[in-house]
């Protein structure tokens, strides 16, 4: 008998307090580039939740061209995000759709070449 495991798709936060912000450290194992996304690994500080993660630090595997969606749907009051650390490739409408307070945005600029238009529309802190 032969069992096959598929590889999962992962979203994990180690959280830190960075300059007096509290911050998910973000890692993104995702080998089939998809956006469904259905939980979060990780856990929170005593006395911190989901609402009070204000910066985001993206590690992301080399290949992930994009910004999983699911990332401003679980964090909603995200201040800044850096993916210096990353090869986002593409920027949609959807991207930020969910971070209203998004105000800090750092890309490595010479990897991403698609920004649909629609793409800061709602995040006017930007």
């Amino acid at each position: 008998m032969t069992t096959a495991f598929a590889q999962l798709d992962i979203l994990s936060c180690d959280y830190i307090i960075v300059v007096s912000k509290y911050s998910c450290l973000l890692t993104i194992k995702n080998p089939n580039q998809l956006n469904n996304f259905i939980r979060l690994n990780g856990s929170h500080l005593g006395g911190y939740g989901d609402d009070n993660v204000k910066r985001i630090v993206g590690n992301f595997q080399p290949k992930l061209s994009y910004i999983p969606s699911r990332i401003c749907q679980k964090f909603k009051n995200i201040e800044s995000m850096d993916f210096t650390r990353s090869s986002i490739k593409k920027l949609d409408k959807n991207s930020f759709k969910d971070c209203k307070n998004l105000s800090s945005l750092i890309l490595d600029l010479k990897m991403t070449t698609k920004i649909d238009n629609h793409t800061f529309s709602i995040n006017h802190n930007l």
